[in-house]
C-alpha cells in the first residue's frame, strides 16, 4: 500500500487544524503532519526576517513564530479527530 503524508504548518485554531484534517482525507493521504514549535526554541528575538517584504508579516522571525497555536488539550482532539477520520497523525 502507498502512503502519502500531508504537511502542515503549525496550526493556529482548532477549527482550521480539523478543516486540514478533512481536507487530508478528501486528497486521500493516510498521515498528517504538523508542525509543532515555539518561537524561542526556532529563532532568535533579533532575527530578521527572511522572506519577501512584499509577501507582508513582520519583519522579525521570532514575532512571526510567535503567532498562538494549540494547547495540549486541542492538539489531542485534533489526533482523536484525525484518527478517527483514518488519517494517522
Amino acid at each position: 500500500m502507498i502512503e502519502f503524508v500531508a504537511e502542515w504548518g503549525s496550526p493556529r485554531t482548532l477549527p482550521h487544524a480539523l478543516e486540514q484534517v478533512a481536507a487530508t482525507r478528501e486528497a486521500g493521504f493516510t498521515h498528517a503532519k504538523w508542525q509543532c514549535f515555539t518561537a524561542d526554541r526556532l529563532a532568535s528575538p533579533d532575527a530578521r526576517r527572511y522572506w519577501a517584504k512584499e509577501l507582508g508579516g513582520p519583519d522579525s522571525q521570532h514575532e512571526l513564530f510567535s503567532a498562538p497555536s494549540l494547547t495540549p488539550k486541542e492538539w489531542e482532539i485534533l489526533f482523536e479527530t484525525a484518527r478517527e477520520a483514518n488519517v494517522e497523525p
